[in-house]
């Protein structure tokens, strides 16, 4: 279930976005983008939040000055304590460029932060459209899970919500209300039933705070906010959703941002697109078609008596089921196999689905003592042309990076002059050997062929020479490819043409 923003709530966070879109951050695009991304998310979660966010900000701002003026370069492990909380979107951090710059984040923000800092101050003192939306949830007295990513609103959430005497867990600390209490013991009246009068109906935690945890009491899941990955999302939810729950159902809510905020942070198009990834690359139940469904179609018709060859399998309308490999000359296993199916308008394809079912409505039907290879004569023409695209991938470079890497720039320096060199001495062989490996250093290469390339950019030309012959005897191969037919079952009446 998710809960729409209110009217005031839109309006409220509206405002605060349109003052944050006056600082102007940083010169370097990403650290601009990390700091901007910061901002809005805190904004998102709470003004209390925001207001922790904008103090790390000025604080930033504040260091960088510093560096300034005593004649030192910024120091960029400052901006990872700024993101805080949101440490996740700086994986790939060591990966932006270090602009070099005496300062990367704009210092002109400093006269305009401090009042933006006492106006999300007053926003945090003021109720919260937000808070009352939670408390319309709250108040039916169902056990309740809320999850955040900040700290800060923790802290938000147990002032706004005093008279629910909400209990609270932020790594180490917790407590109940303004009242701190032992970690465990406010945990535990989440893991077990309780008759005790005193014990809270309500838990707010941060993500880090809940790890490894099993509250099975609660009997809701609120999502305050959105974390950056799915997997969050389902370790927020496997905290009360496991077995020996105490709830037959329980409810999970989702807080959808703003729109205007969600059209700057694309939170839910991120997590929706990141929830399909696994699929993508074959993992998980959703990337079964991927990878998997070969071995559960060989182990289906293990049983089968298997051979190349022609079939014909009698029916109403007419289709090929075929299979083909590619194989490089002078060799009995393939390095790619197809399996495809061709209808009566000759269109093919390779979805799963539609294999299988073909494959099965053959393995069902009886044998036939009719010759099989006159009917598919006449559908070789049309078979040709997915072989043929599948043959030119694999003699073409569609599959490898096209752009030369520096070491195979610096490699292709060394072989003009040793192509020179051979020129002036008369040397045809070596000639005619070394202007092929400079056509193959033009071409794109496969990672290990990056990898060589690399490893003879700096050894000595004996070596190279050595080692780059290697190379072309293996790039050449795949210039040897053909495709061998390996079966064919026709589909159609049992009329012959």
């Amino acid at each position: 279930m998710s809960s729409a923003p209110s009217i005031s709530e839109c309006k409220e966070v509206g405002g605060l976005v349109h003052l944050l879109d006056r600082l102007r951050l940083s010169r370097c695009p990403p650290v601009a983008r990390l700091i901007r991304g910061t901002l809005l998310r805190s904004a998102g979660s709470s003004p209390a939040a925001l207001a922790a966010a904008l103090r790390r900000y000025q604080r930033l701002l504040l260091h960088a000055r510093d560096a300034l003026y005593a004649g030192q370069r910024f120091d960029r492990a400052e901006l990872r304590r700024f993101s805080a909380e949101l440490g996740d979107q700086l994986v790939w951090w060591e990966l932006y460029p270090d602009s070099g710059a005496e300062a990367e984040i704009e210092l002109g923000d400093l006269e305009m932060v401090g009042g933006l800092i006492a106006k999300a101050e007053s926003a945090a003192a003021e109720p919260d459209p937000k808070v009352e939306q939670l408390r319309s949830f709250l108040k039916d007295g169902k056990p309740t899970l809320v999850f955040t990513t900040s700290r800060d609103t923790v802290r938000h959430l147990r002032k706004q919500l005093s008279d629910f005497r909400i209990a609270w867990c932020t790594g180490d600390l917790a407590g109940v209300g303004a009242t701190r209490a032992p970690r465990q013991s406010v945990l535990a009246w989440f893991r077990q039933a309780t008759n005790l009068d005193y014990a809270p109906q309500h838990l707010v935690v941060t993500d880090v705070a809940a790890e490894g945890l099993d509250l099975q009491r609660a009997a809701r899941v609120v999502h305050y906010d959105l974390p950056w990955t799915p997997m969050r999302l389902e370790q927020r939810e496997g905290r009360s959703v496991r077995r020996g729950s105490h709830n037959l159902q329980v409810e999970v809510i989702r807080f959808r941002p703003p729109e205007l905020l969600e059209k700057r942070l694309k939170a839910e198009a991120i997590l929706a697109r990141k929830v399909r990834l696994p699929g993508v690359a074959g993992l998980g139940p959703e990337g079964r078609m991927v990878w998997r469904w070969r071995a559960e179609l060989a182990s289906e018709f293990a049983g089968c008596r298997a051979r190349r060859g022609v079939a014909w399998v009698p029916d109403s309308s007419e289709g090929l089921l075929a299979g083909f490999g590619l194989y490089r000359r002078d060799t009995s296993a393939p390095v790619a196999a197809a399996l495809l199916w061709m209808g009566p308008d000759r269109c093919w394809t390779e979805a799963p689905e539609i294999i299988q079912a073909q494959l099965r409505r053959a393995a069902a039907a009886p044998q036939s003592a009719i010759p099989a290879w006159p009917r598919a004569r006449e559908w070789l023409p049309p078979l040709a042309q997915p072989i043929r695209e599948r043959l030119m991938t694999a003699r073409g470079w569609k599959w490898i990076a096209p752009t030369p890497t520096p070491a195979a720039r610096q490699l292709s320096i060394r072989l003009q002059r040793s192509i020179a060199d051979a020129s002036r001495r008369h040397q045809p062989a070596r000639l005619a050997s070394l202007e092929r490996a400079l056509a193959f250093l033009s071409d794109g290469h496969t990672a290990g062929e990056e990898r060589l390339i690399e490893l003879m950019a700096d050894r000595p030309e004996s070596q190279m020479f050595e080692m780059i012959q290697k190379v072309l005897r293996t790039a050449n191969q795949w210039g040897e490819v053909e495709a061998r037919l390996t079966g064919l079952i026709v589909f159609g009446p049992a009329q012959v043409a």
